[in-house]
């Protein structure tokens, strides 16, 4: 099984990766740039928010992502209805005295260590998805393997070297370390990424405003985003027309 979750009585495999392929995907990071969108405004018609990590509370996301133990997290997130996707590797974990993987839409994924083409190859319902050691590559795998063809990654700064990424604990300088190191090799994957994902139909753009992933990834505002899909659901007759009467 690639993707499970427990019912109770035993693991069953999970099939909840339907066609988003007419929807705009957003990965929601922890970066500083998160801090300077109207995170209010990430939700909405024709996206899917996909959130890592301990970018829970601050955004609501669709689809969250805690592929580290339980205890890196915010514990209330295990009780939301939202999606959430956890690593094979913790399905007996407990917080505040209550085993995980009975809670509601907690699902398991297999990952593995290979090599970072194979994002593309594999694509099927029997694979293991990515594993960098980071939740942000084996995020954007299962993105593509749910079928998003638009990526756009907010908060996705890869660099702590003015403010640190959203954490609900104080860092240690060992870890600030260990963690530009990350964002470095991170940096590395993206931009082979964005050049390969072309090749397959994919599209990665970034909305994490004044982050150095700009420099390779093309930028448009969150603003600019909602203004595009709002007018492609007017067009289809997705959205109701709505008459402006503030200036009558």
């Amino acid at each position: 099984m690639t993707t499970f979750y427990n019912t109770g009585r035993y693991w069953k495999e999970a099939s909840f990766a339907v066609d988003n392929s007419n929807l705009k995907g957003i990965l929601v990071g922890g970066g500083p740039s998160l801090n300077k969108l109207d995170k209010s405004k990430l939700r909405g018609p024709g996206k899917r928010v996909f959130g890592l990590n301990n970018t829970y509370p601050d955004v609501i996301p669709d689809v969250w992502f805690g592929l580290d133990r339980a205890a890196c997290y915010n514990g209330r997130v295990f009780d939301e209805p939202f999606i959430k996707i956890r690593r094979g590797g913790f399905p007996d974990e407990y917080r505040d005295g209550m085993r995980l993987n009975n809670k509601v839409n907690t699902y398991y994924i297999d990952v593995e260590e290979c090599d970072w083409s194979e994002l593309f190859k594999r694509r099927n319902h029997d694979i293991k998805f990515v594993w960098h050691k980071n939740s942000m590559a084996t995020a954007i795998h299962v993105m593509v393997w749910m079928g998003c063809k638009e990526i756009y990654l907010a908060g996705c700064d890869l660099d702590n070297t003015k403010d640190d990424y959203f954490n609900d604990v104080t860092l240690k300088k060992e870890h600030k370390q260990r963690n530009a190191v990350l964002y470095d090799n991170l940096t590395a994957y993206l931009k082979w990424l964005v050049l390969e994902a072309k090749r397959h139909g994919i599209s990665l753009y970034s909305i994490s405003p004044k982050s150095k992933i700009n420099s390779f990834l093309e930028y448009v505002s969150l603003d600019d985003l909602n203004k595009e899909i709002e007018t492609s659901l007017l067009a289809k007759g997705d959205l109701p027309y709505v008459v402006d009467v503030s200036a009558s």
